[in-house]
C-alpha cells in the first residue's frame, strides 16, 4: 500500500487489488505537495519493436535503457511517492533484462508496475506471473485487430495477470471498437483506455468520429470500465468523475536515454541521469512548481 500526500488530499493505492482511495478532506500543504512526482510515470525500456504501426510516434531503433538507470528510476519513483510505473517502448517485452528488471521493481518497491504490450510474444509476461499490477494490450483496427491468435494470447494472459486494453479510436472505427470491446470483455479484460488517433498531439478524427466516441462512452459507461486520455475527456459530454485538482501532478514520461517529457509524445524538457537528477527533474514538472522552473534540467 502506498500513502501519497498530494495537493488533492491523502491518496492510498494498493497495487494488488488496484484500489484507489482519495481522502480529499485531508488538506496537504502546497509546499509539501510540490515535492511529489507524478501519480503515473511512464518509462520507455527500449525503442525496439516487432511491429511497424504507421500511427506510432516512437522513433524505432535498437537503443535500450541501462538496467542501472532503470533501478535509479525506481528509487526516484519511491521517493516521489509515484503510484504506478508503466513500462512501454517500442515493445517492452523485447528488453533483454525484462524479467530481471520486473523482479527487481516488484520485490524492492511498493508502487504498481504495469506493462503496455502488443502481445506478439507473451512468454516474457508469463515468466513474471504475479509480479505485475496489470498488463495492457494494445489493439487497433488496421495493424493489430482482435484475431484468433491475439484472442488466445489475451486469454492466456488473463489466467495470470489482470489485463486491460488500449484501444485506438481511428477514423471510421466505431463499429469495430464496439465489437472488439465486447469480445475483449468476454476474454476477461477488465478495463478499456480509448485513445483517439493523433499525430504528435494533433487529433486525426472528424467531428462525426468524435460524436461516435461521445455516444459510445455515454451509452456504455455502465457496461464497461472506460477511460479516456486526458485531452480527449474534454470532448466528451458525459461528466467524468474528477479525482484531482487542476494542478495535480498526474503524468510524466522518461525515455531510454533519460529524457523527461510531460507527455509520451511531447518534446523533451530535460535529461537526467542518477537518482538525484531524476528526482529533481520530475519535481520541476509538478504544476505547483512548473511556472517557477521553466529552465528544467
Amino acid at each position: 500500500m502506498i500513502l501519497r500526500r498530494e495537493i488533492s488530499g491523502l491518496h492510498q493505492y494498493d497495487r494488488e487489488s488496484g484500489l484507489h482511495v482519495l481522502l480529499d478532506e485531508v488538506k496537504i500543504p502546497a509546499d509539501e505537495a510540490a515535492k511529489r512526482g507524478p501519480r503515473h510515470l511512464s518509462v520507455m525500456l527500449t525503442r525496439r519493436c516487432n511491429l511497424n504501426c504507421p500511427f506510432c510516434y516512437v522513433d524505432k531503433s535498437d537503443r535500450a535503457a541501462p538496467l542501472g538507470f532503470l533501478m535509479d528510476v525506481c528509487n526516484a519513483a519511491t521517493e516521489l511517492q509515484v503510484l504506478d510505473v508503466t513500462l512501454g517502448g517500442g515493445e517492452p517485452t523485447l528488453y533483454e533484462a525484462f524479467p530481471e528488471f520486473i523482479s527487481y521493481a516488484w520485490q524492492n518497491h511498493t508502487f504498481g508496475v504495469s506493462v503496455t504490450t502488443n502481445a506478439v510474444d507473451i512468454s516474457p509476461l508469463l515468466e513474471v506471473a504475479g509480479m505485475l499490477s496489470s498488463v495492457r494490450v494494445s489493439t487497433d483496427e488496421r495493424i493489430r485487430p482482435l484475431g484468433g491468435r491475439l484472442r488466445g494470447q489475451i486469454a492466456r494472459l488473463s489466467e495470470v495477470h489482470k489485463v486491460g486494453a488500449n484501444v485506438l479510436w481511428s477514423h471510421g472505427s466505431s463499429s469495430w471498437v464496439r465489437e472488439t470491446i465486447g469480445d475483449l470483455a468476454s476474454l476477461g479484460t477488465r478495463d478499456f483506455l480509448l485513445i483517439p488517433e493523433h499525430d504528435h498531439g494533433r487529433y486525426l478524427l472528424s467531428e462525426s468520429d468524435w460524436q461516435d466516441l461521445d455516444d459510445f462512452v455515454c451509452n456504455h459507461s455502465q457496461d464497461y470500465q472506460i477511460m479516456l486520455t486526458s485531452d480527449a475527456s474534454a470532448r466528451i459530454s458525459m461528466p467524468i468523475l474528477n479525482t484531482e485538482r487542476d494542478n495535480e501532478f498526474l503524468f510524466a514520461h522518461i525515455d531510454e536515454s533519460g529524457n523527461i517529457r510531460r507527455r509520451s509524445w511531447g518534446p523533451c524538457v530535460g535529461r537526467t541521469t542518477g537518482v538525484r537528477q531524476i528526482v529533481h527533474g520530475l519535481q520541476k514538472l509538478n504544476p505547483l512548481r512548473r511556472d517557477r522552473h521553466e529552465d528544467l534540467v
